[in-house]
């Protein structure tokens, strides 16, 4: 058990980093390139992305924020 929550902290740890330094950046990219392809300008399109990108990253991670606590 307390392996286990070693590497899940050592995968969420790995996670905030991505989210801090890289998931911004990809994150206003893509927003740009559809808003060039007439994308309205929407929050809810900002937040869905973002949302996705998080579920990316727990999904590349293997963490299920249900199995932790």
């Amino acid at each position: 058990y307390e392996y286990s929550m070693f590497n899940k902290s050592i995968d969420l740890a790995n996670i905030l980093w991505e989210l801090t330094h890289n998931t911004r950046k990809k994150c206003e990219r893509e927003l740009a390139d559809m808003w060039e392809e007439g994308l309205e300008k929407d929050a809810y399109v900002g937040m869905d992305l973002v949302f996705d990108k998080i579920n990316e990253l727990l999904t590349e991670y293997n963490i299920d924020p249900e199995t932790l606590g």
